[in-house]
């Protein structure tokens, strides 16, 4: 099924530290790449995955088995602040117009 193909989705439950860390541990992909790729985390687009990496202070190219756990945890909370606050305003923070 589709959903056994997916990773986990960042508002729910199963979205944690101990996860993120597992998915990136030992990947020498850029962070960015791998948080795009449905099979690690759900449902994450470009500009969101772009605006949680600014707000984490962390670069788009660093690889993602280099995250020590501050930062993973810091990572992990600014997905979830920037979906959440999608949610909230119907699209990402700042806007095209």
């Amino acid at each position: 099924a589709l959903d056994r193909k997916l990773g986990p989705e960042p508002l729910e439950d199963g979205f944690t530290e101990d996860a993120l860390a597992a998915a990136l541990r030992g990947r020498t992909a850029p962070v960015k790449a791998l948080l795009l790729d449905q099979s690690i985390v759900a449902g994450l687009g470009n500009i969101y995955v772009d605006e949680a990496l600014f707000k984490a202070r962390i670069h788009p190219l660093t690889p993602a088995g280099t995250l020590d756990v501050e930062r993973i945890a810091r990572l992990r909370e600014t997905i979830r602040q920037v979906l959440a606050d999608g949610v909230r305003f119907r699209g990402p923070s700042f806007s095209s117009f």
